[in-house]
This record gives C-alpha cells, sequence and structure tokens, in this order.
C-alpha cells in the first residue's frame, strides 16, 4: 500500500459457478458452489458470481460474510421488535428471547411450522445465559416491551414464554406485568415440544 503497489487498487473476482460444469447434479453443484465460495471469502475475495438461487446454497457464504466482516466489538444482533413466525393470531404462543442473531435465529428456526410471535429483548447482542447473569436482560426490560409495543393489544392470552435460563425472571414479571409467564426449555430445539404440551395454557383449555 505505501509502496502504491497498482494490483491492490483492483477488485478481486471469485467465480464459484464453474463448480456447475463438472458435477453432474444439480445438488452436488450447488454444495460445491457454496463451499467453494465459503472458501473464497475466507481468502479475502472482493466480488464472486454465483449461480444458484437456493436459499441453502447462499445462507452460508453469507452468513460467514457478515461473521467475517462485522466490528468484532459489537456482536451480531437483530432489531428488538416483535416478529411473527407463520401466521400468528391473538391465540398465538408469545416467546421471549435474547437479540444475540445466532440465539434468535436459532429460535426462529426451531419455531417454523409453529405460528407464534418472537420478541428479541435488547441484551446488547449477548445470549439469554449471559444476558441474565449480566443485567442485561431484566425483568424491566421484559415489562417495558410488553408497554411499548402493545403486547396486549396482539394476544388475547396474556402470557409469556420465557427461554428456561431465565427462569429466575419469571415471578418479577408476573409481579410488575399481571401477565402469567410460562418457563420455556432451555434449549429451542424442545419449543415444539412445550407447545404441544403446555399451549394453550391450561387456565384457558
Amino acid at each position: 500500500i505505501e509502496d502504491e503497489f497498482e494490483a491492490l487498487r483492483f477488485p478481486l473476482l471469485g467465480i464459484p459457478s464453474t463448480t456447475w460444469m463438472v458435477e453432474e447434479s444439480e445438488n452436488d453443484a450447488a454444495f460445491m458452489e457454496a463451499t467453494t465460495a465459503c472458501a473464497l471469502v475466507d481468502n479475502s475475495i472482493d466480488a464472486l458470481i454465483l449461480h444458484s438461487d437456493e436459499v441453502w446454497s447462499l445462507m452460508p457464504t453469507l452468513i460467514l460474510r457478515q461473521d467475517l466482516y462485522q466490528d468484532p466489538r459489537n456482536p451480531a444482533s437483530v432489531e428488538p421488535e416483535l416478529r411473527e413466525v407463520g401466521e400468528p393470531d391473538e391465540n398465538s404462543p408469545l416467546l421471549i428471547t435474547c437479540n444475540f442473531a445466532l440465539t434468535y435465529y436459532t429460535v426462529e428456526g426451531d419455531s417454523e411450522g409453529v405460528d407464534c410471535y418472537i420478541y428479541p429483548v435488547d441484551t446488547d447482542g449477548t445470549s439469554v445465559t449471559s444476558a441474565v447473569a449480566g443485567d442485561l436482560m431484566t425483568a424491566q426490560k421484559i415489562v417495558d416491551a410488553i408497554e411499548e409495543h402493545d403486547f396486549e393489544e396482539i394476544v388475547s392470552h396474556k402470557t409469556l414464554i420465557l427461554p428456561g435460563d431465565a427462569a429466575v425472571l419469571s415471578g418479577q414479571i408476573e409481579v410488575d406485568s399481571g401477565w402469567n409467564v410460562l418457563v420455556g426449555p432451555k434449549d429451542s430445539s424442545g419449543i415444539k415440544d412445550f407447545l404441544d404440551d403446555n399451549w394453550p395454557p391450561k387456565k384457558e383449555k
């Protein structure tokens, strides 16, 4: 850079789409294209030419890029706003989680097939366990969210589902908000089974 090396002025172009010239099946070609694209991103490629438009093929490259080029001082996070999975209505469950991107998208993915709402509390992009321990996920933040986002106008049951690692907050939330709190599983992979056994809340059955 100091010597004004001319080649550094131009972007590096990667063409993983060439895998489609050698692979026999479309799935194999899309898989190898994604693998090659990720390897190129790891090696400071500036632009890629891709052939596949399959979501499962594009996601690894996009996520890797976000992880490599984000500010390490700011964890990947999502906006703290009420989100919908499927087509929820006033009787659908309302799940609370943190706004750490990896946790949120895992919860969202594990909730597919269930019509529900998810609210990621602003925890500065930290996980549920760390956020509860560090007072970044508090009963007051959740109570404030109930009022700020008008949860009472969105669902009729006045029931929240907390992640298992935030169980310690349940009592204070109930006292301060007047809402019922169910403590869900510690691992989001158990969400569907939990809802099968506990939703709708027993008092509403």
